[in-house]
């Protein structure tokens, strides 16, 4: 039997989720994960060798269910559940960000977990407008997005909505850690995330399922039509495997001595679409001619270089992945999942 703690991480059946699952089973953890009514198969598929260290519970809805049983002897809650970056409701998107996250979280309270792991996003790093975003002054844990809940309404574009649940379920989130001193809150602030999808990831039935990964496929398939730019304005990235090791390193990472609040922004990779563009050309040749027309400019990507001395202090991440590397990877898992694969999977 393992002396590590158990953990739960929502979000297990996504991109992230699934990855953090495997690398935390890989290192001798026992695992809990709740999962929506009718994918609990799907956690067989992508960990068929887990045995009694994964427990699978299912849970009808992030925002409003019951986890009681799920959390019995849990020690760490590492909430990774997120809607992306769909095109749902304004209003649904702010619901199961938020909801979501203080639903779980209280209830982790209040069944007596200790460390609570959760992930953001460099978007609650800047104004909705993205300015701050393209400039050349660096965004760093001190930085906040001023968006609110109520500026959202039923015509505000799901990005919009997206960024203003992200903010707020994060903030609400450090309130809850200034009325719980003694729970140890971490919130994993990423860009852009780009890399592999889990290898025995089963095949999404829409794109929308390829999470991030999307954002790269989308330059061999184009956007407003066949070889046409993305209209994906985010430069900043960080590879999966980056994210993964921050949240399994989170879970071990002691309190701060000094009381400052572990909100860790990682990921210092910044590319620009031309510069993706010409990355495959030269690693990808075979996909040149599904590239964007030469006669087409890429629109601007953030470029702000994010400040990664917080989390490299208290996870002791010496260097990040190159964002080359997150970027190949990621347009070669869409390619193998997405035209090769078979929708074995519900998204």
């Amino acid at each position: 039997m393992s002396s590590k703690p158990i953990v739960l991480v929502t979000g297990g059946t996504g991109f992230v989720g699934s990855h953090v699952i495997d690398q935390l089973l890989r290192e001798g953890y026992h695992v809990r994960a709740p999962a929506r009514i009718g994918k609990t198969s799907n956690f067989n598929i992508m960990f068929p060798d887990a045995g009694p260290k994964l427990k699978v519970f299912e849970v009808a809805d992030l925002a409003t269910g019951d986890f009681s049983e799920a959390l019995r002897g849990v020690a760490v809650l590492v909430h990774v559940a997120a809607p992306g970056h769909s095109a749902a409701a304004p209003h649904t998107i702010l619901s199961i960000t938020i909801d979501g996250t203080l639903n779980i979280v209280n209830q982790a309270i209040g069944a007596g977990v200790k460390k609570i792991v959760a992930t953001g996003s460099f978007v609650a790093l800047f104004g909705p407008d993205f300015a701050r975003a393209f400039s050349s002054e660096p965004l760093s844990e001190k930085d906040w997005n001023t968006i609110t809940a109520e500026q959202v309404n039923d015509g505000t574009h799901p990005m919009i909505a997206y960024i203003a649940g992200k903010t707020v379920a994060e903030r609400k989130l450090w309130e809850l850690s200034e009325q719980h001193k003694d729970i140890d809150f971490t919130t994993i602030v990423p860009p852009a995330i780009f890399g592999p999808l889990l290898k025995t990831f089963p095949r999404p039935s829409s794109r929308s399922g390829l999470s991030t990964l999307d954002f790269v496929y989308r330059l061999v398939t184009g956007e407003a039509g066949p070889n046409t730019w993305p209209n994906v304005q985010i430069g900043n990235v960080v590879h999966i495997f980056d994210v993964v090791r921050a949240h399994v390193l989170a879970v071990a990472a002691p309190p701060l001595s000094d009381g400052r609040k572990k909100r860790l922004v990682i990921g210092p990779g910044i590319y620009t679409w031309q510069e993706g563009a010409d990355l495959i050309k030269r690693e990808r040749p075979e996909l040149i001619s599904r590239l964007p027309r030469s006669d087409l400019t890429p629109i601007p990507t953030t470029c702000a270089p994010l400040d990664t001395s917080l989390a490299e202090e208290v996870l002791g991440i010496k260097a990040w992945l190159p964002w080359e590397k997150a970027f190949l990877e990621a347009m070669d898992s869409a390619l193998e999942v997405w035209e090769k694969g078979e929708a074995n999977i519900k998204a």
